[in-house]
């Protein structure tokens, strides 16, 4: 048939008849070859319905010169509501007549239309990046769990299983060496993937100490695979790249693994690297060796990290700080005086400028106070203390507000002060404003900190009780009710008596046992005698 000829047969796709169409759909697919340039040439230019049977056509006949026409459609009419069924049909086709050839110009066509506004054509993207079977969609595919349309994000979850299931297969059809060269070449996505099989290998932490030898553009790479694996070996590998690489990230790196590993048990040739790492011009390095500094053991590098928590860099005083709370349980008692200096130091400068690295460093160096000290200690008190101050005026500092519960958790006794022994009022009244914190686990164990510690006259306690008997339930039988006997308020008996008489049984049965121990405290016998019966 001539070009016309085929013209005038597609313009019967249009027939009210379905057989009609039914066979003028067959014998354009039996055409084959023959009429794909020119059912190419009318796609753009005839009804939906009829360009609806021409996709179908297209599909059939498989030839890929419809390929790019049909990606052309499907893009340029992605706005277009009418032709949503066309669309659908369309991305089906591209895929049957797509062959592995074609793989990089789909692969883009497919990462241009993950955003379309139509959800069928969004769950035929997810679909074929899936039958492309590239670990590079990985990240495409995870986007769309988050899709509006269900129907994308079930669809999304199951491509996502079966590329991580096909990757899976590959890898271990990989040797050692093999993965090394991949990860040598591969970018992007594909990397990412490598780099996950690499650290989940038998034989992980030779293939990462090798790339790392190597000092190239992937021994950052061995490093990081280092940094997750626990073997105190990587401590050598970490040295030995600090001395021997010219990079400046490489050596800020390799410290930083061996701070990791460092138990305050540094050896001579780290020692040495430590030292000449902490006079570097390079901030990074400077802030790796601070952190290797403080893990050391050694006193002159210790004391040197306790001197950066006090320094105006911020970011070096958090660094500084944190490393000292992962070593502290090795760290001399007599270092607890320069920590408590430290946090009082901090503190005064936190409050006026609440800057991120201060709040984390007031943080960890509380951490690490406690770590270093036992319930017993006779500088448990002043821990105590150095918390309560931490937290005034700090509630919505939350690393802050976690470790400061922490610290009081940690060194109060489970059974709580006898009430002579409590704190003063003005410094429990900092736990107080956290019974309104938005956190439930906050309010939860500042109940806890005060039932052990407070004194029932903190100012504004009393009627932070009340208001949690009304508006927090959950916590009443569990929390409250202890809190309300043990801190022995002005305004505890009447509280019990309240709840004692509540509806919920649990609630009544704990106020009533704590109503009796708080009657078996008082001093007297609270009795009415009555006159004998002459």
């Amino acid at each position: 048939m001539d070009r016309a000829e085929i013209a005038r047969l597609i313009d019967q796709l249009d027939h009210p008849d379905a057989v009609r169409q039914r066979e003028v759909r067959d014998r354009l697919v039996a055409l084959g070859p023959e009429a794909v340039e020119v059912i190419n040439a009318n796609l753009r230019c005839v009804s939906t319905r009829v360009r609806t049977g021409l996709v179908q056509v297209l599909a059939d006949i498989g030839d890929e010169r419809a390929l790019l026409p049909l990606m052309r459609y499907v893009f340029d009419e992605r706005n277009n509501v009418t032709e949503s069924n066309a669309r659908g049909l369309a991305m089906q086709s591209i895929m049957r007549i797509a062959q592995p050839r074609h793989a990089t110009k789909l692969f883009d066509f497919l990462v241009d239309m993950r955003d379309d506004p139509d959800a069928f054509v969004r769950t035929y993207v997810i679909e074929a990046f899936g039958k492309l079977g590239d670990a590079t969609a990985t990240p495409y595919v995870r986007e769309a769990l988050d899709d509006a349309s269900e129907f994308v994000r079930e669809r999304a979850q199951k491509t996502l299983d079966e590329l991580e299931m096909s990757q899976t297969k590959n890898a271990q059809k990989l040797s050692g060496e093999e993965l090394l060269r991949e990860i040598r070449s591969a970018t992007g996505a594909r990397l990412t993937y490598c780099v996950k099989l690499l650290s989940e290998h038998d034989d992980a932490f030779a293939l990462a100490s090798q790339l790392v030898r190597e000092d190239g553009n992937r021994s950052m790479v061995g490093l990081q695979v280092l940094q997750g694996l626990d073997d105190p070996a990587a401590r050598r590998v970490a040295v030995r790249h600090f001395q021997l690489t010219r990079s400046d990230a490489d050596r800020a790196a390799s410290l930083r693994l061996l701070a990791e590993h460092l138990d305050c048990d540094a050896e001579a040739s780290e020692l040495n690297a430590i030292k000449r790492a902490l006079d570097w011009d390079d901030k990074f390095i400077e802030l790796a060796a601070l952190a290797a500094a403080a893990r050391s053991g050694h006193p002159e590098l210790t004391q040197r990290a306790v001197e950066a928590t006090r320094s105006g860099d911020y970011n070096a005083a958090a660094t500084a700080s944190e490393a000292l709370s992962k070593a502290a349980d090795k760290l001399p008692a007599n270092l607890a005086d320069a920590l408590f200096g430290s946090i009082q130091m901090v503190n005064g400068h936190r409050r006026h400028n609440p800057h991120e690295d201060l709040v984390r460093t007031e943080a960890y160096l509380l951490r690490a106070l406690s770590k270093m000290l036992q319930p017993n200690d006779a500088r448990s008190h002043q821990a105590q203390q150095a918390a309560l101050a931490s937290l005034r005026r700090s509630h919505e500092q939350q690393p802050i507000v976690i470790t400061a519960l922490e610290v009081l958790m940690r060194l109060t006794p489970k059974d709580g002060y006898k009430l002579k022994d409590r704190w003063h009022p003005a410094d429990a009244a900092s736990l107080v404003p956290l019974l309104r914190h938005a956190n439930p686990s906050v309010r939860r164990r500042a109940l806890e900190v005060i039932r052990r510690g407070a004194p029932g006259d903190a100012p504004n306690l009393s009627r932070e009780f009340e208001r949690l008997m009304r508006d927090d339930p959950a916590l009443v039988s569990e929390a409250v009710i202890p809190a309300i006997l043990e801190t022995s308020g002005p305004n505890a008996k009447k509280q019990l008596a309240q709840l004692a008489v509540a509806n919920e049984p649990t609630v009544r049965r704990a106020a009533e046992s704590a109503l009796r121990r708080l009657r078996n405290r008082q001093p007297h016998i609270d009795v009415q005698f009555k006159r004998a019966r002459e």
